[in-house]
């Protein structure tokens, strides 16, 4: 490897620094790319366990649980080393105020909406709404510009939640019970999870900004998750949940919790080495995996407005991106909405 001499003008450095770097955005889409796997894996368990019958809320602080058992000591390492996460307490009550939303109206109707329209159009609805309020809330918030090509897709993510609707209802539930109001309120619990993670999509950008490690900020929307819903779902269940709770649940509760910490290592890591372009492309893969998880693996329901639903939501993620700001993103430019 040739080092940069002392004595190169500024354009030569640079250029042989990007052709050094340049090898690392083949790492930095493998890992997107995982993430995407891991999202859909963690998606395909809660959608089991919805499956299963395990209480929502039970099951979101269970996954959570996970994520505060391997952060919290390195968190607290960091912390007994003199190391400062958050500015101020304002930024700790900022975000776990964020966290209450993500948990209560994001993680837990996510959930819900699984064990009612399915993968298949749940996910689609999920990504449309987080990315559609987190465009309109950068612009509210941070006062961030929408191109032309950002409107498109934004109109194109709109239509694409007015499929879904149309679809799950011509398609029918998986489960006998299910009456048409049921299936659409199960849209609208997909569209309020989206908006909760889109909020807190937000969060992690204004806390990147001030130099907050995204580590911290998922440690503590997790901590809020695992704090405060574990203890209310023994509460409202009584203690007899733990041993109501069958091997096979705890196990997939794990393989949630496991799936997604991972996934959330590989996208904080491989959005620092990829494009903003090609990161959307691998988050249009995540909602095309999980469509095609609750198809083939769980046998839901498709149709004409739902395939067309999930097509528009995959082209609204690829014009995210604007190639005039391609160049190497960092965590809070395109953070994940399941991060959580």
């Amino acid at each position: 490897m040739n080092f940069p001499r002392h004595d190169q003008p500024p354009e030569e450095l640079t250029d042989q620094l990007r052709g050094a770097v340049l090898p690392m955005s083949r790492w930095g889409s493998l890992l997107c790319f995982l993430a995407a796997i891991g999202y859909t894996a963690t998606n395909m368990c809660l959608r089991q366990l919805a499956a299963l019958g395990v209480d929502p809320m039970w099951a979101t602080a269970m996954k959570e649980t996970v994520a505060v058992v391997v952060l919290g000591p390195w968190f607290l390492l960091q912390v007994g080393r003199g190391r400062r996460f958050f500015p101020s307490m304002g930024w700790i009550s900022l975000g776990a105020v964020s966290a209450l939303i993500a948990q209560f109206a994001g993680n837990i109707f996510q959930q819900w909406s699984f064990g009612v329209v399915g993968l298949a159009i749940a996910v689609p609805a999920i990504f449309s709404v987080s990315l559609t309020g987190g465009a309109l809330l950068a612009w509210l918030c941070l006062g961030e510009t929408v191109s032309v090509r950002t409107m498109g897709a934004l109109v194109l993510l709109i239509v694409a939640i007015g499929l879904l609707s149309s679809g799950a209802v011509q398609a029918g539930s998986f489960l006998p019970e299910a009456s048409v109001e049921k299936m659409l309120l199960g849209i609208m619990a997909a569209c309020v999870a989206g908006a909760a993670f889109a909020q807190l999509g937000l969060l992690l950008r204004m806390a990147s900004a001030r130099g907050i490690p995204p580590q911290a900020v998922v440690l503590l929307v997790t901590g809020v998750g695992a704090g405060l819903l574990g203890p209310l779902s023994l509460w409202r269940l009584g203690p007899a949940l733990l041993v109501q709770t069958t091997p096979q649940q705890w196990l997939y509760m794990l393989a949630a919790g496991i799936c997604n910490l991972l996934a959330f290592l590989a996208i904080t890591t491989g959005l620092r080495w990829t494009k903003l372009v090609r990161a959307n492309l691998l988050n249009a893969a995540q909602v095309a995996m999980g469509a095609l998880a609750g198809i083939a693996v769980f046998g839901e329901s498709w149709n004409w407005a739902v395939g067309t639903g999930v097509a528009l939501t995959i082209l609204g993620l690829t014009l995210m991106g604007s190639p005039k700001r391609e160049g190497y993103s960092n965590p809070e430019g395109n953070f994940s909405p399941k991060a959580s």
